[in-house]
């Protein structure tokens, strides 16, 4: 058909069409139990459900939503099939549960500005472990090649880094049988 949909002057075929579907259908999905889960049902601004959760399950979930709002509306190069209202939905539900969470997570814990720099620390782990993964969903993502913090890591520079204590990659026990 030769008809192009993107600035990239990409032509359409089977497999944009699919990963723009797949997004489009996921952030809804997340979204919108989100939304149904963790939002109150009035909406108010006194949110009861997420004051009576420990500080360590909202950390986990401000770690993840902000993961899911990262990956989808900043890291994301691929686009949506169609940018219809319910990608804009899924951003501004996502964004006032990000805020929201992190207003509670900031109440819950002492040093809130610790805990987003952890997050971030974190994400930035992800990224770095499942680059190859989440590139042929999301597309490269510029900012963590060049990031102070990638750097610090791979170089060693910027003392004690929570990266460097917590990774992901765990070596066997050592075996009393060699």
């Amino acid at each position: 058909l030769g008809i192009c949909f993107s600035e990239k002057e990409e032509t359409v075929n089977m497999m944009v069409t699919i990963r723009g579907s797949l997004l489009g259908e996921a952030v809804s999905s997340i979204s919108q139990s989100l939304k149904e889960e963790v939002c109150d049902v009035h909406g108010g601004a006194d949110n009861e459900l997420l004051k009576q959760c420990s500080s360590s399950s909202l950390i986990q979930l401000l770690m993840d939503v902000k993961f899911v709002n990262r990956c989808f509306f900043e890291r994301n190069q691929n686009g949506f099939l169609s940018t219809s209202d319910f990608v804009d939905d899924s951003r501004g539900v996502m964004t006032r549960l990000s805020q929201r969470l992190s207003d509670s997570v900031n109440a819950a814990v002492e040093d809130g500005l610790s805990i987003d720099r952890a997050i971030s620390e974190r994400h930035s782990h992800v990224f770095v472990s499942c680059g190859l993964f989440l590139s042929s969903i999301f597309g490269e993502d510029d900012r963590d090649k060049h990031s102070s913090l990638s750097d610090s890591v791979s170089n060693g520079v910027g003392g004690t880094s929570l990266l460097l204590s917590s990774s992901l990659v765990t070596n066997p026990l050592a075996s009393s049988r060699r």
